[in-house]
């Protein structure tokens, strides 16, 4: 004899979509949420492509984002260069914003381990020529706000925070992480005085465990992402 299941007959799941390449050998990967409408775009640098956390983040795009994933080892050159390369995927998202789903004004950078470091630098100098493969005059970057999980080289953030105001920063380190407590509250305080920044410890676990991806830990992310868009 035939069941029937009355299930939700409209799509549910994010679309995972690999390895659109940007760049010669550069690549990135796109979660699209089952929506019609153009949805904020998060950009996630992960530390490798094993720490690109697609499970809990494709449970983060279910609720209307869509989320570009890319791995920090794949990009190349100084560190001008890499956050150039950061850059150029960004821009080749924004001009594939119909086929992803993206609304080009709302954009948001996320970023764990060597991936905070590239955001927060991805961030300050978004549209500083010297650091833009592509001239930003025609394709200007604007960031909502930047998460920074794991960050550790704080001295080397604080000395590239611009003299204009940027967007908000959320921070977050595990107590297990090693990094320097007074470069860390040096460069907030620095931070502070132009812009908004929250920042948070996670007790008993370091950055890049299962722990800041639990649905609690997303949840968080989520309103603060909301109270930006």
């Amino acid at each position: 004899m035939t069941e029937f299941f009355n299930e939700p007959t409209t799509e549910q799941l994010p679309h995972l979509s690999l390895n659109h390449e940007y760049l010669p050998h550069h690549f990135v990967h796109v979660l699209v949420p089952p929506t019609a409408k153009f949805n904020p775009l998060i950009i996630f640098i992960g530390d490798g492509q094993e720490q690109l956390h697609t499970i809990p983040l494709s449970r983060l795009s279910a609720h209307g984002f869509t989320i570009a994933m890319m791995a920090a080892d794949q990009l190349t050159g100084d560190l001008h260069h890499q956050v150039g390369e950061i850059k150029s995927a960004i821009r080749f998202l924004l001009l594939h914003a119909a086929q992803f789903s993206i609304d080009t004004n709302r954009i948001f950078i996320w970023g764990e381990k060597r991936g905070a470091d590239l955001s927060g630098m991805t961030l300050f100098t978004a549209n500083d020529p010297e650091w833009n493969a592509e001239d930003p005059r025609v394709l200007p970057l604007r960031f909502r706000a930047g998460f920074l999980f794991g960050e550790t080289d704080y001295s080397k953030l604080t000395a590239m925070i611009p003299s204009h105001k940027r967007p908000a920063l959320f921070i977050y380190n595990g107590e297990l992480d090693s990094f320097d407590e007074a470069c860390r509250t040096q460069f907030i305080k620095a931070y502070r005085l132009q812009n908004e920044v929250q920042d948070f410890i996670l007790k008993n676990t370091a950055s890049g465990t299962n722990a800041f991806y639990t649905p609690y830990m997303l949840t968080i992310i989520e309103k603060q992402i909301q109270k930006h868009l």
